[in-house]
């Protein structure tokens, strides 16, 4: 699997953006 960066929204207000495998 590859590293794409992807964003994860958890809360209306908070943004975390980080590397993960699909």
């Amino acid at each position: 699997a590859d590293r794409i960066a992807y964003v994860e929204i958890g809360e209306p207000s908070t943004r975390r953006v980080g590397f993960g495998a699909l």
